[in-house]
């Protein structure tokens, strides 16, 4: 039965409204004596799996657009991903190029085990568990079912379209870029990288102001569209390159338990311990209780977007407020309300 739920609460209103129009007209049948109960279920059955496999090959189509295809595009996240259709658009190059939008949290989490289904079903167990995430069974199969799509998609790309991915320097991306590059490396396509915050800043910095950026998603569609004109005649990656990228992917997925976060630092990527923000984190509560009344509690979403703020590592506030909680856990804070949601609890710094 739950699976049922989850098929209509995907539906828009549109395919609802759908749906009950097609329950009207069957029961009609029914109360008319042309179809009996088991074929009225089974009718009502078989127009939901078409309109969710409907929405389904939608999305997919939303994902790996059809059509001719001149360049693809590999890019973080989704609003990174929407930035980048826009500057494409802006300088006249869509639809021939094609942007491909890798979704995952590269940055967290074990990737040991990536290419079995039982390593990635630890690995959204292990999302799930610390980010207060509610995944069911059929959202995994949706995601399983993603990568064989993918691998279908990238398979079948014509081998002279150049392929350029786009990576800032920062855990989630850099992570990504290794990833990306291992999914491509049975492929003879050349194979270009893009540096968007590094090139942003020989672009666009002055003297008098300079613009960091923590993740490529932060980067307007103007400027992501110079940086691509910037880099039009750079070279592809030459073939130890690319070899050296597949390796850090296949290192990065044999780092042991204790190295599940990842970051930026020095120019190299570097895997670390999940504990690795709990000190800067705890760092920025203290510092907020001394704004306040002594035992005052402070918002745990204040205590976040502070830690957000000023974090010159990429980081997303669920991975914070997981950190949080294990700061409330180890009695370091002390916690008023209920922790499902940075919204419903607030913290104070514990006096020792």
């Amino acid at each position: 039965m739950s699976g049922i739920h989850e098929q209509i609460n995907r539906l828009d209103g549109q395919e609802a409204k759908g749906l009950l129009h097609a329950y009207m007209m069957h029961t009609q049948r029914l109360a008319g004596g042309k179809l009996t109960q088991e074929q009225f279920i089974a009718e009502i059955f078989e127009t939901l799996e078409r309109l969710t496999e409907a929405k389904k090959q939608d999305h997919y189509t939303r994902i790996f657009p059809p059509g001719p295809i001149t360049r693809l595009h590999i890019i973080f996240g989704d609003s990174a991903g929407g930035g980048l259709k826009m500057a494409l658009r802006q300088l006249g190059l869509s639809p021939g190029h094609q942007v491909l939008v890798l979704r995952e949290r590269y940055e967290m989490g074990p990737l040991a085990g990536w290419e079995q289904p039982e390593g990635r079903a630890e690995r959204r167990e292990w999302l799930r568990e610390r980010l207060n995430q509610h995944d069911s069974e059929s959202d995994a199969e949706l995601e399983e079912e993603y990568g064989l799509k993918l691998e279908e998609y990238l398979a079948a790309l014509p081998p002279d379209v150049p392929v350029t991915i786009w990576s800032g320097c920062n855990g989630c991306e850099q992570t990504g870029l290794r990833h990306a590059v291992y999914l491509l490396r049975n492929l003879r396509n050349p194979l270009y990288v893009i540096f968007p915050d590094r090139d942003s800043h020989l672009l666009f910095d002055t003297a008098t102001a300079v613009q960091d950026y923590r993740h490529s998603g932060e980067i307007i569609p103007e400027k992501l569209a110079a940086i691509f004109r910037h880099n039009e005649a750079s070279e592809p990656l030459t073939s130890g390159e690319r070899d050296k990228l597949v390796q850090e992917w296949l290192d990065l997925t044999a780092a042991g338990e204790e190295l599940q976060y990842r970051i930026w630092e020095a120019g190299q990527l570097k895997a670390v311990g999940v504990d690795y923000f709990d000190e800067y984190l705890l760092g920025k509560a203290r510092e907020l209780q001394s704004w306040r009344k002594e035992g005052d509690f402070m918002k745990a979403a204040r205590v976040i977007g502070e830690a957000l703020g000023y974090s010159e590592q990429y980081v997303g506030d669920d991975f914070l407020e997981y950190r949080l909680r294990e700061l409330i856990y180890r009695g370091l804070l002390e916690i008023k309300g209920v922790p499902k949601a940075m919204r419903y609890y607030s913290v104070r710094v514990k006096q020792l």
